[in-house]
Parts: structure tokens; sequence; C-alpha cells
């Protein structure tokens, strides 16, 4: 259980097989040959592992109980019972709310590069660009909507050093706040700085779509990890 809390928290794949693996009763073989495509059979095998390995401790627990009520001829110990209720309570647990255990992860794991996104939220905050361009950092970007843009588009979607982690598009808000679109493994959501006076809120972009706030964690530094329905 610990191995497992401590995947999905470390893991960005981990949710991910998760949100694949969820048609597993409908279409067997097609849904475990598309998660295979995604995560790779490692992955796929080690979750496989440890939940067999789970399993059975528990089914092994579970026939000693029986066994040890069977020789006393008498109901299984209170405290045994209390025991497995727990155990069970944890698994459960663990079910339920293993997107916040990864979205806690997500949190950590961007907090780590906060430097890299500072080195490219700083040269953007008093210099926006107003066309078309390239950046050192950012390489070419498309700049919407025409004349006073407030969307980049980035048309090589640069990665943060040493992760898969990609920048794929850079939002400006009228309190200055940068809003940098996640793509990769850890993609979905986003990672914002904010001025003192602004915090994290849905908003409209450059294309004219509209994004809900759903969550916030902070960053440290201004920063924040934001997620928007849809």
């Amino acid at each position: 259980m610990a191995a497992l809390s401590l995947w999905a928290a470390s893991d960005p794949w981990f949710e991910i097989m998760l949100q694949h693996l969820q048609g597993l009763f409908v279409a067997p073989a097609a849904t475990i040959q598309e998660t295979m495509a995604w995560v790779g059979l490692g992955r796929l095998l080690s979750l496989l592992l440890l939940v067999t390995v789970a399993g059975g401790g528990a089914a092994v627990w579970v026939m000693a109980l029986c066994r040890r009520a069977g020789h006393d001829r008498s109901l299984v110990s209170l405290r045994s019972l209390v025991a497995l209720t727990g155990v069970m309570a944890l698994w459960c647990s663990l079910f339920l709310n293993h997107s916040a255990i990864a979205w806690q992860g997500k949190r950590v794991r961007l907090a780590l590069q906060r430097d890299r996104f500072d080195s490219i939220a700083r040269p953007l905050r008093n210099d926006w660009p107003t066309r078309d361009g390239s950046l050192q950092h950012l390489g070419p970007y498309m700049a919407y909507p025409f004349g006073k843009p407030r969307t980049l588009i980035l048309l090589t979607s640069p990665s943060v050093t040493g992760t898969q982690l990609c920048i794929s598009a850079i939002e400006r808000c009228d309190s200055g706040a940068l809003k940098l679109q996640l793509a990769g493994p850890d993609g979905g959501d986003w990672a914002e700085w904010h001025p003192p006076s602004s915090q994290p809120g849905s908003f409209t972009g450059g294309l004219n779509e509209h994004h809900d706030l759903q969550a916030s964690l902070e960053l440290g530094g201004g920063w924040y990890l934001v997620r928007y329905r849809g």
C-alpha cells in the first residue's frame, strides 16, 4: 500500500495508467493494448505485481484468521476484526484518493522546477511580445490575438530541463500574471506566476477559450499549480 501511494505521488504516468484502465471490464484486450501503448509494459506489469502481492497477502491473512477461529471454536477476536477492517479501509481510501495523491505529487515535482519556470517567465514580465517571433528559452511562437496578443502558442513545446514536462502555450493576464500551459506526462494543468495582488482564477484566453478554475496549489515564489475544468 505504501509502495502504491509513493508510486502515485512520484510518477506522472501512474494516474494516466489508471485513467486508461477504466475500460478494463468493458473491453479488456483493447484497454490493455491502449494502456501499454501509453505507459509501457513495465508499468502495467508492476501494477499487476503489486496488486497481486497485496491481494494474496490479504487472502492469506483472512485464511489464517478463519483457521484460528475454527481451532478455537469461537469467533475471530475483536482485535483481528478491527485490524482487518482497518486494512480494508486503507485500501478503499487509496482507491478513492489516488487522484489527490497524484495531485500533491505533481505539486512537489513542479515546485522543484520553479527556477526553470522563473527563467522562462522573467523576460516576459516586462517585455511581452507584440507579434510572432522567437525567444531564446521558448523557440518560435505565434502571438494571439493579432495587435494586442495575450497568448503565445509555442511551435516547438520546449521541455523543462531534465524532465518530460513541456510548455505548449503562455497566457498573460491584465494583472501581469503569466500562465504556462503544461504538456507531456504532467500536462493538462498550468504553472502560473502571479504578482502579490493576483491569485489564480477563471479566465478567457487570447483564443477566446474560457478556463473555469477547479483547484490550485501554491508552489512558492508567486508560483501556483492550477487546474481548470474541461
